[in-house]
């Protein structure tokens, strides 16, 4: 779910409300529970190469929840750079209202995209759904460099990994 955070982090905020000559496509994308006593369903489908959809239903409350992430951009020749890796409370994040505008603007747009407001704990039987989840190109600077990426993220309750995502895009340019 962090796939987009790595070009606000690295290139800056705008606000400017113009059109960009940029668009992220998602290549691949999967999100699979790691432990059977935790979810109950997921479900997941990319509506469009810009979108993802998410519906996940719990077993059993999870109060904590910790999550992992890191942004890998592949450049031209396989050359991997990290731009990333950061664990957090992701309770925590989901909740505050963040000083930090990347910060801010990742977690209000997961809360805008889900069926309500996220925060733990997370009960359990309830269909938490994020429907076509994006990060809008026009929060981003007016260049961004065309690469492609890789975003993986891992949850865990209470230091146990319960759900692992990956996903796989590029960003290209607009004709």
């Amino acid at each position: 779910m962090f796939g987009w955070l790595w070009i606000l982090i690295c290139l800056g905020l705008s606000t400017s409300a113009e059109q960009r000559s940029f668009r992220f496509v998602i290549k691949e994308f999967y999100i699979k529970p790691t432990v059977p006593d935790v979810m109950e369903s997921v479900n997941w489908t990319m509506p469009n190469r810009s979108t993802i959809s998410i519906a996940l239903i719990l077993k059993r409350e999870i109060d904590k929840m910790d999550l992992e992430t890191s942004l890998d951009v592949i450049r031209t020749g396989k050359q991997i750079m990290r731009l990333y890796q950061i664990r957090l409370d992701a309770c925590q994040f989901l909740t505050t209202i963040h000083k930090n505008r990347i910060f801010n603007l990742f977690a209000n747009s997961v809360n805008k995209g889900s069926n309500g407001y996220l925060r733990c704990p997370l009960k359990p039987n309830f269909n938490y759904t994020l429907v076509n989840w994006y990060m809008d190109e026009k929060y981003f600077p007016n260049y961004v460099p065309e690469c492609n990426f890789r975003v993986s993220t891992k949850f865990y309750s209470h230091s146990k990994m319960i759900v692992t995502s990956l996903n796989l895009g590029s960003v290209v340019f607009n004709n």
